[in-house]
């Protein structure tokens, strides 16, 4: 058996959706959310299951 996981991303459109906080969102197969914001605030992604902090950036990207 074979098993599939995607990452489906959402980017920003300029200049209306311009969000250096949260810049992209992206959800993986297992119902993780993710944020990779803007550099130079950052590169690397911020999941939600990393830790509390991270979950709570996540959750203030994802709900506005």
């Amino acid at each position: 058996s074979t098993t599939t996981q995607y990452v489906l991303e959402a980017h920003p459109v300029a200049p209306q959706m311009d969000d250096s906080a949260c810049n992209i969102l992206s959800v993986r197969s297992t119902g993780e959310k993710c944020i990779t914001p803007k550099p130079p605030d950052g590169t690397a992604q911020i999941c939600s299951n990393t830790d509390a902090a991270s979950a709570d950036a996540v959750n203030q990207c994802w709900g506005r």
